[in-house]
């Protein structure tokens, strides 16, 4: 999988965020669309980063975090 991932805060009062995405896959002729929002209970303070089981080893490419403030 190949693409990108951005979440964007809106409104800091209210901890309501925003993201949305574009991935694809090499391998295959299609991507995937994403978008969504949340209002958060609290300020964000960490991402982590994980597969749809939890227990899967993330085994190749990277990761780039950028968070501007």
């Amino acid at each position: 999988m190949h693409g990108s991932i951005s979440f964007n805060l809106l409104n800091s009062s209210t901890n309501y965020w925003t993201g949305q995405g574009i991935l694809g896959d090499s391998s295959q002729a299609y991507a995937f669309f994403a978008g969504a929002s949340v209002t958060l209970p609290g300020t964000l303070d960490r991402v982590r980063i994980t597969t749809v089981n939890g227990t899967d080893a993330f085994d190749s490419g990277s990761i780039n975090i950028l968070m501007e403030g």
